[in-house]
Parts: C-alpha cells; structure tokens; sequence
C-alpha cells in the first residue's frame, strides 16, 4: 500500500549471472498527455509516450552487481535527472523482476522536477527488456510499439 510496484513476466528465466550488460526498463507518462515529458519518438521505447519517469533494474557484468535507477524528466534541461528510491525483486525461478517505489515520493519528485501531476487513472507505460551484446542490443518491449 502506498507504492508504485511494477513488474515484467520473462518467457526465459534470467541467467546466473546474466552474460551482458541487461536493462528491465519502464517508462511511465504519468498524466496520458504526450505534449508533457520527454518528447514522443525520442528513443525506441517511447514512440507514442510523452515520459516523465524511467526506472530501471540493471545488471553491470564489470561490476557483477545488480542496481537501479529512477530517472525524471526536466523539461528546462530537456535531459533526465536521477533520483534514489527504487528497491528491485527477483523471483526465485528469476523469471519474474519487480521494481516498488514510494507512490508519494515519486508524485512529488514528478511534480517537482516535470511540472507534472501523476495521474494514475491516466498514465501510460511501456516495459523493456534489453541486453547490450554486439553488435546491437537485443530489446523486447511490452505493449508493442505501434
């Protein structure tokens, strides 16, 4: 209760350790208006979106470590701000990765630093899964994009 939890279901349960450099992203318009956020079409994820919010599990092989990030949109700066605050879960058969955030944390970092008032009746999203491998990375979005 009070939480933002976000998850994605695998078809393939993730390696131990994973061989790349591996993101499980979300990227979330918070308020369903694609004139506010990150411009539409500015990255693949987000041909449709007007993201204000990216938060992300990450697996760095160099480091051998699992971390997170929490990204918000400054539409001043036209570029992301970072921010802490992501916890991450790995389901024991590792098909399964949930990120939580506190709901009014990220309201207020949202509101903030994009201008913007989280709704949650008309936010949109879209799910990554990507491995950086050469010579491209690999990416799975979830919904399609259209």
């Amino acid at each position: 209760e009070g939480e933002v939890v976000l998850w994605i279901a695998l078809y393939d349960p993730i390696p131990e350790p994973p061989a790349a450099y591996t993101e499980w992203l979300f990227v979330l318009d918070v308020d369903g208006n694609p004139t506010t956020g990150r411009p539409p079409g500015s990255r693949p994820i987000n041909p449709d979106l007007g993201d204000e919010v990216a938060l992300a599990l990450f697996y760095d092989p160099t480091a051998t470590a699992y971390g997170t990030y929490l990204l918000i949109w400054n539409p001043t700066l036209q570029d992301w701000e970072q921010r802490q605050g992501v916890r991450y879960w790995i389901s024991e058969d590792r098909r399964l990765v949930g990120l939580a955030i506190s709901l009014a944390t990220l309201q207020q970092e949202v509101a903030q630093t994009s201008g913007v008032t989280l709704t949650s009746e008309a936010a949109l999203g879209r799910a990554g899964a990507i491995a950086y491998v050469a010579p491209e990375a690999v990416v799975d979005f979830y919904p399609d994009r259209p």
